[in-house]
């Protein structure tokens, strides 16, 4: 792989980790210290002891589908009469977040699901789990009920996941066919992982996404930004978008980044709209508690990129080496 030009390296992640209040999981870097090629290997004697090497990038199961939909026939039926109440106020706005799992292990899925503006729950009616395999097909894979607020869970069995690559599921409403649509990212352990926050980081500000959402202006992402990032999937790595954005916004966050040319990787997203609050007891422990997770799942976070203290605090503290967290604005 190339070296990535200077423009695209957005800045030193770790400066003056103390101020920030965080403890530097590895250790910080000198004045005048010098970064460390894109794809060179780790340099902290932490990182490299416990780095396991490179693994050639997985091939997609769903690569060559011609679409990741699954064909579902409506039952035309829900289990309480409220649920047409519900419908009523409008056009469905179901959102699932992306998982991370290891090969031949199973997979935990969530989805939301609700109605209109107003967003009103769907609940105690009936969600199917489809996957495709690797034969573009989509089999049921699960059954569950929504809860009080709207949320189901769904256990995929791991038989599903025989392949390291993507993939692609759905979580339908079996009443209307209307569904919540993510992916299943299985990996092999030790599998190169690179993590982008979002805003104001691969966009110009946190603002945009809210004008984005209330006005329907465009967001603009920042220039080589992904370009930096289809390098990274180039090279083999995992690009993973860990965002603070409520999984509400993650079906449109999704068509961003493939309308502006970032490559396919986990969107990953708080559940919580408390979670997604600016402050490290929010979104700074969801994402050190998603970052803990995925590295148990089996991926290598070699580097991260950021704008905020939370995701200083949040990367080295999940183990990432301070040397390769870089951040872009006035940290």
């Amino acid at each position: 792989m190339s070296a990535v030009p200077s423009r695209l390296v957005i800045g030193l992640g770790v400066l003056l980790l103390s101020s920030l209040g965080c403890e530097p999981a590895a250790h910080s870097l000198g004045q005048g210290s010098q970064l460390p090629e894109v794809g060179s290997p780790p340099v902290s004697v932490a990182a490299s002891a416990i780095a396991p090497p490179p693994v050639a990038p997985p091939t997609s199961p769903t690569q060559a589908c011609p679409n990741d939909a699954a064909g579902f026939r409506e039952t035309g039926s829900f289990r309480h009469g409220r649920t047409q109440l519900v419908r009523a106020t409008g056009s469905p706005r179901h959102s699932a977040v992306d998982v991370v799992t290891l090969r031949g292990e199973g997979a935990r899925l969530r989805g939301k699901f609700t109605y209109g503006k107003t967003r009103k729950d769907l609940e105690d009616e009936e969600i199917k789990l489809l996957v495709q395999g690797r034969d573009c097909r989509f089999r049921e894979a699960a059954m569950a009920l929504t809860d009080r607020d709207g949320f189901a869970t769904l256990e995929a069995p791991g038989g599903l996941f025989d392949a390291p690559g993507r993939y692609a599921f759905d979580l339908v409403v079996a009443g209307d066919a209307s569904r919540a649509s993510g992916s299943v990212w299985v990996v092999q352990r030790g599998e190169r992982a690179v993590v982008f926050d979002i805003d104001a980081t691969l966009t110009h500000s946190d603002g945009e996404i809210v004008r984005e959402v209330l006005f329907g202006t465009e967001t603009v992402p920042r220039p080589d930004a992904a370009k930096l990032a289809r390098e990274y999937a180039a090279d083999g790595t995992v690009v993973v978008y860990l965002t603070g954005r409520p999984s509400r916004i993650l079906p449109q966050t999704r068509a961003w980044l493939r309308q502006h040319g970032f490559p396919p990787g986990p969107v990953i997203g708080p559940e919580d709209l408390e979670e997604a609050l600016p402050t490290s007891e929010a979104v700074g422990a969801f994402k050190e508690r998603t970052l803990r997770g995925l590295s148990a799942a089996g991926l290598s976070l070699r580097l991260a990129y950021g704008n905020a203290k939370t995701d200083i605090c949040a990367y080295t503290h999940a183990g990432i080496d301070p040397r390769r967290v870089f951040i872009v604005g006035p940290h």
